[in-house]
């Protein structure tokens, strides 16, 4: 018998098309028959769900956000690793797979529509702020279970370079579409988080 797929997966389907066609023809050329070619939904179907390509477009933007955003600290804490290299794994691991890198492709061909787009701001405004929440409560875990103390400048630190670093990943995913390999885009990021964490240190030694 044939099992129906609930609201929920014919949505993930179109969102997952939706990324899919952005990558491999861009956003100028997204359009709705488009998204509705890569699903095994009807025209209807995909209508359904989203009006037009705006909804299509802010739902992959949300999608995207929760996907790169997230952190699962047991996880990153069962690893046994000291805090440079939990966050060096953490971010290899996830951003920087294939299926990391296509969704922050598709994430910097979004950042021109905020200008056009008001309903993108709150997108963006809440992956900033939960990629800080995120990685700060890994750090304070991993400082925690390694008996360390989190000091107020410790923090102020890791909010800079946790934004620069946001900022980085733009910059290395482009580089990516250029051609650099993954190991030799590990090896950039894995440079500024050794300069990272000496000033960060720096500050904790001397607060």
């Amino acid at each position: 018998m044939t099992r129906h797929k609930s609201s929920e997966e014919r949505i993930d389907e179109i969102i997952k098309a939706a990324i899919d066609e952005v990558d491999c023809h861009g956003l100028a050329e997204l359009t709705m028959e488009g998204i509705i070619a890569r699903t095994s939904l009807s025209k209807g179907g995909v209508y359904r769900f989203f009006k037009n390509k705006g909804e299509v477009v802010r739902a992959l933007a949300w999608y995207i956000t929760d996907e790169l955003s997230s952190v699962d600290i047991e996880e990153c804490l069962s690893w046994g690793l000291g805090l440079k290299e939990t966050v060096l794994r953490r971010f290899v691991h996830k951003d920087f797979t294939p299926e990391g890198l296509k969704l922050q492709r598709v994430i910097l061909q979004l950042i021109p529509e905020i200008l056009k787009d008001e309903g993108l701001h709150p997108i963006f405004a809440k992956r900033d702020r939960v990629i800080e929440e995120q990685y700060l409560g890994l750090s304070r875990a991993v400082m925690r279970r390694d008996g360390r103390e989190f000091s107020a400048a410790m923090e102020e630190g890791l909010v800079r370079f946790i934004h620069m670093g946001q900022a980085m990943a733009y910059g290395l995913t482009l580089m990516g579409m250029r051609g650099v390999s993954l190991k030799d885009l590990e090896s950039l990021f894995r440079h500024f988080l050794d300069v990272a964490m000496e000033v960060i240190e720096q500050r904790q030694a001397t607060s």
